[in-house]
């Protein structure tokens, strides 16, 4: 009858219409499920890329503090051996100072020697030394 295939053709034509706005949302959810996928995997790649850019860093900080360490134990050592090379300077001058003063000593008391013997020679010698030494 018409009524029954109207019924029918109307019941085929939402089952249609059903069929495709079911195909149209599941297309959707499988793009929307592809972009999520898509995302994720972004995400994991910069999160990947976050940890090796973290790790280097870390790395240079290490190396960097190392190198400060280094820098800080040569500048101690170069401090010691200054002071020692101070102590040395000290210890050389008071030395010299001595020494200096010891032969200016010895040489007073050549002077002082010398003089006493050319007083002698003049008393000695008397007008003869004069002449001799105002001839020098």
């Amino acid at each position: 009858t018409c009524d029954a295939q109207r019924k029918t053709f109307r019941f085929q034509a939402q089952s249609e219409a059903s069929h495709a706005a079911l195909s149209a949302v599941e297309f959707r959810v499988r793009e929307e499920n592809q972009t999520a996928a898509d995302a994720i995997m972004r995400a994991q790649e910069d999160a990947t890329a976050a940890q090796g850019a973290a790790e280097r860093s870390r790395l240079v900080a290490v190396h960097a503090e190392e190198a400060a360490d280094a820098q800080r134990a040569k500048a101690g050592e170069m401090w010691d051996e200054l002071c020692a090379a101070r102590v040395d300077a000290s210890r050389q001058q008071e030395r010299l100072q001595q020494a200096a003063k010891y032969h200016f000593t010895e040489l007073e008391t050549e002077l002082g020697a010398a003089k006493w013997h050319l007083e002698n020679n003049e008393r000695a010698h008397g007008e003869q030394a004069r002449q001799c030494r105002d001839g020098l």
